[in-house]
């Protein structure tokens, strides 16, 4: 079966998947409304521009690029090739950590406020119960870390005697990076709170509007509660990395152009060296040539493909002043349709296009009242349908009744559509207009 691609052509039948991912999924055709693939095309190796397959024997170490480390997408294997990486041994982030595992605690006895038995228990869940993504232990500093899990304690002290499940948000800026921990609900009816976090983000960092700088961003959702109280168990906490991308040396010189294909032109030179000859790496190369090949510059170009118990879904478009605020309404309608983003990307090409990537799993079965009889699959694919509504429509009261759930997308998509023909019906037909309202009125 053959997937039809928005750029209007078609994706061949044969698509070549790496053997640690799920097959590409293929809906029938009058459901196709994003492209399909997962690797590349054919069954050989794909390369991406700026390198051959073989170039590199693994991915990327960090010692090898004495820079930042760079967060996985999921998919760190090479085309053809065994992650050299993986590892069946699990060892608790304390363990991995040791040094900076016993320097937070340090930290905290030093405050004198608190005891050593509530440091103990509350570091020991902080890193090893609930979840973080080892990226933030990896990139923060122990007072960094200290500081973060005394406001955790503090809420989940004020969540024990008052009951409340208030959370503070902290926001920490050094060196053109930027590190956020939020709270992010799993219950579909606290969406609104999720909403609000990522606007904020979007309007100070991520540039969707094509007028500022873009930062780059990882964000990652615990997989346990902080809060200890059984009522509060789909409370999460969200990290979120922000960085200002480096690209080459080339494109900080002379810059690039929109019509650039070339990944290692584009992307930031630590990402770009660590997800090269990886399906993520062709996945970006195909989004792009799409989006470029697009003459009007406002389409958005969908991948979907199944991850695990989940779905992986790549976004891409150029940066305008249409596009300022997709990435909380992006969110918004991931949740609306009974799912949530296990991780997600947002990655600013230097020719103007930025791609968006997350993993999303359903919502916990409790909070699926909307959809109880609707097939997850089907679901992907009206969503699919309410992402592209969300992109095409402007800002207006319309799509703020769908953030507050007084409407669906789709219901506020053929409102809005609406208001535009009344608009400039009753504004260029004169008298015809009254003439057509007798008679709806005469024949009611």
């Amino acid at each position: 079966m053959e997937t039809t691609l928005n750029g209007g052509g078609r994706a061949p039948s044969a698509v070549f998947h790496p053997s640690t991912s799920a097959p590409a999924i293929c809906f029938p055709k009058r459901h196709a409304s994003f492209s399909c693939y997962d690797g590349a095309s054919g069954t050989s190796p794909s390369t991406t521009s700026g390198g051959s397959a073989g170039d590199l024997g693994a991915p990327v170490s960090r010692s090898l690029l004495g820079g930042r480390p760079v967060g996985k997408l999921g998919d760190s294997t090479l085309f053809g090739t065994v992650d050299l990486t993986a590892t069946s041994e699990f060892r608790p982030m304390s363990q991995k950590y040791a040094a900076q595992y016993e320097e937070v605690k340090q930290i905290l006895a030093q405050r004198g406020d608190l005891s050593k038995r509530v440091i103990s228990a509350n570091a020991d869940a902080y890193y090893n119960h609930l979840g973080l993504n080892e990226y933030y232990f990896q990139t923060a500093t122990a007072q960094t870390v200290a500081s973060n899990l005394a406001c955790v304690i503090a809420a989940k002290i004020l969540n024990e005697f008052s009951h409340t499940d208030y959370f503070p948000q902290i926001q920490q800026e050094r060196d053109g990076e930027v590190f956020l921990l939020a709270r992010a609900s799993l219950r579909n009816r606290k969406a609104s709170q999720n909403f609000q976090v990522e606007r904020e983000i979007e309007k100070k960092f991520l540039g969707l509007s094509g007028k500022t700088t873009p930062y780059r961003m990882q964000c990652y959702r615990s997989s346990g509660s902080f809060f200890d109280d059984p009522a509060d168990e789909n409370e999460r906490l969200r990290t979120y990395f922000l960085q200002q991308p480096e690209y080459c040396a080339e494109t900080t010189k002379d810059g690039v152009d929109p019509s650039e294909t070339d990944l290692s032109k584009l992307l930031d030179v630590y990402f770009f060296a660590n997800k090269r000859n990886t399906a993520t790496a062709e996945i970006y190369r195909r989004l792009n040539e799409e989006v470029v090949r697009d003459s009007s510059g406002q389409n958005l170009f969908i991948n979907v493909v199944p991850r695990g118990t989940g779905y992986r879904m790549d976004l891409a478009f150029r940066r305008g002043l249409h596009t300022k605020e997709f990435f909380s309404r992006l969110g918004d309608s991931v949740t609306m349709w009974g799912f949530y983003s296990q991780r997600k990307y947002v990655e600013p090409l230097a020719n103007g296009v930025s791609i968006i990537t997350t993993f999303i799993e359903e919502l916990p079965e409790d909070q699926l009242t909307d959809f109880p009889e609707m097939s997850m699959s089907r679901r992907v694919e009206l969503l699919v349908k309410a992402i592209r509504m969300q992109y095409i429509m402007q800002p207006c009261k319309f799509t703020e009744l769908a953030q507050e759930r007084r409407l669906t997308v789709h219901e506020a998509a053929y409102a809005w559509a609406v208001s535009k023909f009344i608009v400039h019906f009753s504004g260029t037909v004169g008298p015809a207009f009254g003439a057509i309202e007798k008679m709806v009125k005469h024949f009611g």
